[in-house]
């Protein structure tokens, strides 16, 4: 039987953190380690990771989601690796549903499930007015919707710990390294909108990364003589 391990950054984020954790331990699949990456918080956020019996913390200085990401990534045991964000929450089943095609199918990579975005109760109103919630859920490619062998993500490389899309920039790299990906119909993930989320309140940045990112993976992929 494979071995899962999770790994939730979190950085000053003791107001949702502990309803992540309780998602993990409410799969009907449970996860052979949980690794919570604190990556220098100034709240509680250490505190509430370790009330949890099961949580393996690792404190480390702040350098941003990637960074304790890759920490985690270093520290983990499992074949096949999950990623929570501290602010999100897990269906009660997405492990369950995630892992048979990787059972099914030893060539394939990484599985994708659906993602169902939901605005928090303590959003501020300018967001909850100009943020248009997905319906359906989508079957979105983020981070908190994978569950990847250990030995396919090190083969596309670690996460970008200079850039706030690490996630975007490895995605592009798993894909010039032609990792099979399936993506099954399931919703596995609830993303939080609560107003502090990266892509809101970068908003101009990320989307220069965002370019900058695509840009770069065209270049690497003509480079070696694939398709643009």
């Amino acid at each position: 039987m494979s071995s899962i391990s999770v790994i939730t950054p979190v950085f000053n984020g003791e107001r949702y953190l502990a309803e992540a954790l309780r998602s993990i331990r409410a799969q009907t699949l449970l996860p052979s380690e949980v690794i919570v990456v604190n990556d220098g918080s100034t709240d509680r956020s250490a505190q509430v990771a370790a009330s949890f019996a099961e949580v393996r913390l690792l404190d480390t200085h702040h350098a941003g989601v990637g960074a304790a990401r890759n920490h985690g990534v270093r520290s983990a045991n499992g074949d096949l690796l999950a990623f929570l964000d501290a602010d999100d929450v897990w269906l009660p089943r997405a492990l369950e549903y995630l892992l048979p095609p990787l059972l099914g199918d030893p060539k394939l990579d990484a599985v994708f499930g659906g993602v169902e975005h939901f605005i928090s109760e303590d959003c501020p109103n300018d967001v909850k007015q100009k943020y248009l919630i997905p319906n359906p859920a989508s079957a979105g490619k983020l981070c908190g919707a994978m569950l990847i062998r250990t030995e396919s993500f090190r083969r596309a490389g670690m996460f970008d710990e200079n850039r706030p899309v690490d996630f975007l920039g490895w995605f592009l790299r798993a894909q010039e390294a032609m990792l099979r990906m399936a993506t099954i119909e399931f919703v596995v993930l609830r993303r939080r909108i609560h107003g502090q989320n990266l892509t809101i309140r970068c908003q101009e940045e990320v989307q220069k990364c965002y370019v900058g990112l695509l840009r770069e993976s065209l270049a690497r992929r003509r480079a070696s003589g694939g398709s643009g």
